[in-house]
């Protein structure tokens, strides 16, 4: 797999676990950020990995804490990777790209600052997503901006600033953006699922195939 967090290698990621059937098996309560952050950092540790990553169709309620989730039909679908690592982490791109939006979707609960870019990948457009970064990487480009596969693109969050969670990249892969714009949603209701995985793609896509 690609890199996303720079300094570090394809076997420094590890595979973590979120779903309600699990975390139901470990007792921990998704929805407090201390039990989850420590839950994570068990997996991370268990498998001598140095990030978490997964969360590809997940169904969490790790969301239930949060009105924007809990309007009807419940939002609860995880619809892309998640990384778990220390705020201040740096974000590359794992693709060449341009800047397509910035924005800071502060919202108790949403991505907090977000960057989307796109990518052009053999006749195809791709868009992918950066939530949860910090408010500083906002800053360091521009909409319209080229930037290389490996240049950085912004820094974790901390839980003040990227919608009240554990820190974390929330990254996702899109053909279409739909009408959004500077955002797109990264968790839905099950009953949409089908429509949105039209437009939504497989992380590894990216991370491992192109």
């Amino acid at each position: 797999m690609k890199s996303i967090i720079c300094n570090f290698h394809s076997f420094d990621y590890v595979p973590v676990r979120l779903n309600d059937a699990f975390l139901k098996l470990q007792n921990i309560d998704a929805s407090n950020n201390d039990q989850l952050k420590k839950e994570i950092q068990r997996q991370i540790n268990q498998q001598n990995g140095k990030i978490g990553y997964g969360g590809w169709l997940e169904k969490r309620s790790l969301y239930a804490k949060n009105k924007l989730f809990n309007q009807q039909p419940k939002r609860n679908i995880h619809l892309g990777y998640d990384f778990w690592c220390e705020s201040g982490s740096s974000v590359i791109t794992p693709l060449d790209a341009k800047v397509w939006s910035l924005q800071n979707n502060d919202q108790n609960g949403d991505y907090g600052p977000t960057i989307i870019l796109r990518h052009s990948k053999k006749h195809l457009d791709l868009y992918t997503l950066y939530g949860h970064l910090s408010l500083e990487s906002l800053a360091i480009h521009e909409v319209g901006d080229e930037i290389k596969a490996g240049q950085e693109l912004g820094y974790i969050g901390n839980i003040q600033v990227n919608g009240n969670y554990v820190p974390h990249l929330h990254f996702q892969l899109m053909s279409s953006l739909l009408n959004y714009k500077g955002d797109f949603p990264g968790v839905v209701a099950e009953a949409h699922l089908k429509d949105y995985l039209k437009v939504v793609h497989h992380p590894d896509l990216i991370l491992k195939c192109l």
